[in-house]
Parts: structure tokens; C-alpha cells; sequence
């Protein structure tokens, strides 16, 4: 088991725990940690993504900010496949958030730069991350 103080050896190294001990305890706790972890990530239920878009309400804001309107309470949705929405109107939005869209590779290095000069001197807070960004964020 654990010899203290340690034989063999003189001083304060003989108070001193040997460094198998020092790692073997680091292993030990790393592993409890990661254990610990593992089963906390498996009894947490997580909620699908899907349900959540649906529960959100749509909030209306006027060009000033001052909000218009919010749909509250029951959910105001009607899910409708892709093919049905009309393909103007997938175009609108992708003007609207993206203009780049398709032809980017998810990310809009000019638009980044463009949003971070824009805060670094005091200009108009924006975003310049791209649809596949906002969507890998969320």
C-alpha cells in the first residue's frame, strides 16, 4: 500500500508522495471526472430541436425597433414542405439574410470583416455570419 514515511528515502523527500502515486490519483480522478460526465450526458434528456421551433412565437418589429406585434400563447405555425413554398420566396429570404448564399462555402470572410470594422469604429452593430453559420449555431 502507501509507505509513509516513504523507505528509502531522507528529509523532506521521505514526506513527499512519489509521482506513481501523484499520477495514478490524476488518472483516477480524471477518470471519475469523465465517468461522472459520461452518465450525467445519459440521464440528461435532451429536447429535439424540432419541438422547439415549433413552441417559439414570431415577434414583429417595426423598421424603428419598437415591436408590432407577437403572436402569444398558442402556436401560430403551419409546418409545409419545401417544395410548397413558392420559389420567389425562398429567394426573398435568401436576399434577406444571405445574399451569397449560393454560391458561398458557408462562411463570408468580407461580411465578417465588414461587422467587426463596423463595431471596432462605433458604426451600426450587424451580423455577417452566413445561413450555414446561423444554422450551425442553433
Amino acid at each position: 500500500m502507501i509507505d509513509y514515511p516513504r523507505y528509502g528515502k531522507y528529509g523532506f523527500r521521505r514526506w513527499l508522495p512519489s509521482w506513481k502515486l501523484v499520477s495514478g490519483l490524476c488518472v483516477g480522478f480524471l477518470g471519475m471526472l469523465m465517468g461522472v460526465a459520461g452518465v450525467s450526458y445519459a440521464l440528461v434528456d435532451t429536447p429535439k430541436i424540432q419541438n422547439a421551433a415549433k413552441a417559439q412565437n414570431n415577434v414583429y418589429y417595426w423598421a424603428n425597433g419598437d415591436q408590432m406585434v407577437a403572436t402569444g400563447g398558442v402556436v401560430n405555425r403551419q409546418e409545409i414542405s419545401y417544395e410548397q413554398i413558392p420559389v420567389a420566396m425562398r429567394n426573398a429570404v435568401v436576399a434577406a439574410e444571405n445574399k451569397s448564399f449560393w454560391t458561398d462555402r458557408g462562411i463570408d470572410p468580407k461580411g465578417i470583416g465588414r461587422a467587426v470594422f463596423n463595431m471596432a469604429t462605433g458604426g451600426q452593430t450587424q451580423g455577417g455570419s452566413t445561413i450555414t453559420q446561423q444554422y450551425v449555431k442553433n
